[in-house]
């Protein structure tokens, strides 16, 4: 047999939620995923504001390693898997930690698990 993809997911719990925190200081970070965090809340919050409020509770972050010509099953991301019910997250990210182009382009689409056709638009990179 085949090794099983390394894979692993944790979640952050947000712990200071308003604009004015810790994320607007450089120093404030503990380890290097929590300044990656930080920045990226910064980014997406021009068109998610949600991420710098109260709303925001968590950061989910998962990695895996597979072999460029496996592939990643197509999903909703949710919490918990959508277990008790599908509830999405304020917005996803996709950070690439390095330049492979041996894999194919992540697909983004703005279906949902309530749609009831196929999306018309799509962003892939």
């Amino acid at each position: 047999g085949t090794d099983p993809s390394p894979y692993f997911s944790y979640v952050l719990p947000i712990t200071d939620n308003n604009t004015n925190n810790k994320h607007n200081n450089e120093n404030s970070s503990t380890t290097v995923l929590e300044r990656v965090i930080e920045i990226l809340r910064q980014l997406v919050s021009q068109a998610f504001p949600q991420v710098l409020t109260k709303d925001c509770t968590a950061v989910e972050w998962w990695c895996h390693n597979r072999p460029p010509s496996s592939g990643h099953q197509l999903h909703f991301d949710s919490d918990d898997e959508g277990r008790g019910g599908v509830r999405n997250p304020i917005c996803s990210t996709v950070l690439y930690l390095s330049s492979c182009k041996d894999g194919g382009e992540t697909l983004i689409t703005t279906q949902s698990s309530t749609s009831t056709k196929l999306t018309e638009q799509n962003k892939s990179g």
